[in-house]
């Protein structure tokens, strides 16, 4: 089984709104029925997919303190990898609590320190693949199957 069959193709609903000058113009697309209440899931299975086998076996590792770390902590638990998740430590522990569930070791470091390193390089020495939240073009790419989706469902758009 691979991390892309946990990924759910949400609906695209039309809104009913009650202004009737949107009616049929208006359409939500629920990615909160993705894993982990969000669409990251899907970045995070393009960026394990187009990754080099032997750099994910080395680990997987992100700065996050909810869903992308929940993401990334399921993609390596599936993938059989070692993952390090770096959590700013003013993070709630019920957010820390459901990537340690997940099988992540976490890494608490100060948010300025994780800001620095996202907002630069985003290197904070983990091995294998750091998957940054701006800079990793397979994770915009998983994000852009949710607009892909839009245009099979609705054409016109």
């Amino acid at each position: 089984m691979t991390l892309a069959q946990h990924v759910v193709r949400t609906p695209l609903l039309a809104y009913a709104a009650a202004d009737r000058a949107y009616e049929g113009r208006l359409f939500l697309k629920p990615e909160h029925l993705q894993p982990f209440g969000s669409y990251k899931i899907r970045g995070v299975a393009s960026a394990v997919a187009a990754a080099p086998e032997a750099l994910i076996r080395e680990g997987l590792s992100a700065a996050s303190a909810g869903n992308m770390g929940q993401a990334v902590a399921f993609a390596a638990r599936a993938s059989g990898a070692p993952c390090t998740i770096f959590v700013p430590d003013a993070a709630p522990e019920v957010k820390k609590d459901a990537i340690r569930r997940l099988g992540a070791r976490l890494e608490v470091r100060p948010f300025s320190e994780i800001w620095a390193a996202v907002s630069g390089s985003g290197d904070l020495g983990a091995p294998g693949l750091f998957i940054h939240p701006t800079r990793t073009e397979s994770l915009r790419l998983g994000y852009g199957a949710i607009g892909l989706e839009i245009l099979e469902d609705l054409p016109e758009v």
